[in-house]
Protein backbone atom coordinates (compact mmCIF):
# COMPACT_ATOMS: atom_id res chain seq x y z
CA UNK A 1 0.00 0.00 0.00
CA UNK A 2 3.15 2.48 0.50
CA UNK A 3 4.32 1.88 -2.75
CA UNK A 4 0.54 2.40 -4.29
CA UNK A 5 0.39 5.51 -2.06
CA UNK A 6 3.47 6.93 -3.63
CA UNK A 7 2.89 6.29 -7.28
CA UNK A 8 -0.89 7.92 -6.59
CA UNK A 9 1.31 10.85 -5.41
CA UNK A 10 2.75 11.27 -8.40
CA UNK A 11 -0.34 12.01 -10.42
CA UNK A 12 -2.99 13.19 -7.82
CA UNK A 13 -2.48 16.26 -5.49
CA UNK A 14 -5.12 14.73 -3.13
CA UNK A 15 -4.54 11.40 -2.31
CA UNK A 16 -6.56 10.48 0.91
CA UNK A 17 -5.81 7.12 2.82
CA UNK A 18 -8.30 5.27 5.08
CA UNK A 19 -11.41 7.29 4.18
CA UNK A 20 -14.20 6.84 6.21
CA UNK A 21 -17.30 5.37 4.59
CA UNK A 22 -21.17 5.85 5.62
CA UNK A 23 -22.29 2.80 7.92
CA UNK A 24 -23.57 -0.05 6.14
CA UNK A 25 -25.30 -2.90 8.09
CA UNK A 26 -24.53 -1.82 11.39
CA UNK A 27 -20.66 -1.09 10.62
CA UNK A 28 -18.49 0.91 8.98
CA UNK A 29 -15.07 1.04 6.75
CA UNK A 30 -12.56 2.40 5.35
CA UNK A 31 -11.52 3.26 1.63
CA UNK A 32 -7.31 2.56 1.21
CA UNK A 33 -7.59 5.60 -1.27
CA UNK A 34 -9.78 7.81 -2.43
CA UNK A 35 -9.05 10.33 -5.02
CA UNK A 36 -12.05 12.76 -4.58
CA UNK A 37 -10.57 15.18 -7.63
CA UNK A 38 -11.34 12.34 -9.88
CA UNK A 39 -14.14 10.32 -7.79
CA UNK A 40 -11.95 7.17 -7.74
CA UNK A 41 -12.00 4.58 -4.79
CA UNK A 42 -8.99 2.03 -4.99
CA UNK A 43 -9.35 -1.15 -2.31
CA UNK A 44 -6.24 -2.80 -1.82
CA UNK A 45 -6.89 -6.47 -1.83
CA UNK A 46 -4.53 -9.39 -1.37
CA UNK A 47 -4.97 -13.16 -1.96
CA UNK A 48 -4.48 -15.10 0.81
CA UNK A 49 -4.36 -19.48 0.81
CA UNK A 50 -6.85 -19.34 3.57
CA UNK A 51 -10.24 -18.43 2.27
CA UNK A 52 -8.36 -17.96 -1.07
CA UNK A 53 -10.45 -16.64 -4.69
CA UNK A 54 -13.99 -16.89 -2.27
CA UNK A 55 -13.00 -14.38 0.62
CA UNK A 56 -11.67 -11.50 -1.69
CA UNK A 57 -15.30 -11.80 -3.69
CA UNK A 58 -17.33 -11.57 -0.94
CA UNK A 59 -15.33 -8.56 0.33
CA UNK A 60 -15.31 -6.68 -3.00
CA UNK A 61 -18.80 -7.79 -3.28
CA UNK A 62 -19.62 -5.96 0.05
CA UNK A 63 -17.84 -2.99 -0.77
CA UNK A 64 -19.48 -2.11 -3.61
CA UNK A 65 -22.64 -1.81 -1.75
CA UNK A 66 -20.80 0.13 0.73
CA UNK A 67 -19.00 2.59 -1.52
CA UNK A 68 -22.17 3.19 -3.42
CA UNK A 69 -23.36 5.18 -0.49
CA UNK A 70 -19.95 7.56 -0.85
CA UNK A 71 -20.96 10.67 -1.99
CA UNK A 72 -17.51 11.43 -4.01
CA UNK A 73 -16.94 7.51 -5.61
CA UNK A 74 -18.36 7.36 -8.55
CA UNK A 75 -15.15 4.98 -9.62
CA UNK A 76 -14.28 2.06 -7.44
CA UNK A 77 -10.76 0.60 -8.54
CA UNK A 78 -10.00 -3.19 -6.86
CA UNK A 79 -6.26 -4.26 -7.39
CA UNK A 80 -6.26 -7.16 -5.92
CA UNK A 81 -2.07 -8.74 -4.84
CA UNK A 82 -1.93 -11.94 -6.03
CA UNK A 83 2.02 -12.92 -5.53
CA UNK A 84 1.72 -16.58 -5.35
CA UNK A 85 -0.61 -17.12 -7.76
CA UNK A 86 -3.91 -18.46 -5.98
CA UNK A 87 -6.42 -16.63 -8.33
CA UNK A 88 -6.91 -19.64 -10.81
CA UNK A 89 -9.93 -17.52 -12.36
CA UNK A 90 -8.94 -13.53 -12.09
CA UNK A 91 -11.93 -13.20 -14.60
CA UNK A 92 -14.22 -15.07 -12.15
CA UNK A 93 -13.32 -12.03 -9.26
CA UNK A 94 -14.23 -9.28 -11.64
CA UNK A 95 -17.52 -11.19 -12.58
CA UNK A 96 -18.68 -11.29 -9.17
CA UNK A 97 -18.77 -7.26 -8.76
CA UNK A 98 -19.56 -6.67 -12.23
CA UNK A 99 -22.96 -8.37 -10.88
CA UNK A 100 -23.32 -5.97 -8.38
CA UNK A 101 -26.30 -3.55 -8.88
CA UNK A 102 -24.77 -0.25 -8.63
CA UNK A 103 -24.34 3.17 -11.15
CA UNK A 104 -20.50 2.82 -9.97
CA UNK A 105 -18.01 2.25 -12.54
CA UNK A 106 -16.09 -0.93 -11.30
CA UNK A 107 -12.40 -2.02 -12.47
CA UNK A 108 -10.53 -4.96 -11.30
CA UNK A 109 -7.01 -5.34 -11.71
CA UNK A 110 -5.84 -9.01 -10.15
CA UNK A 111 -1.64 -8.83 -10.17
CA UNK A 112 0.35 -10.71 -11.05
CA UNK A 113 -1.75 -12.79 -13.18
CA UNK A 114 -1.07 -16.07 -13.10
Amino acid sequence: QDLLHALLRLRFDDVRREEPTPSFAAGGARIDFLLPEAGIAIEVKRMREQGGERQVADEMFADVARYSAHPTCKTLLFFVYDPDGLAANAAALQDVVLRSTTDLRIAVEVSPQS
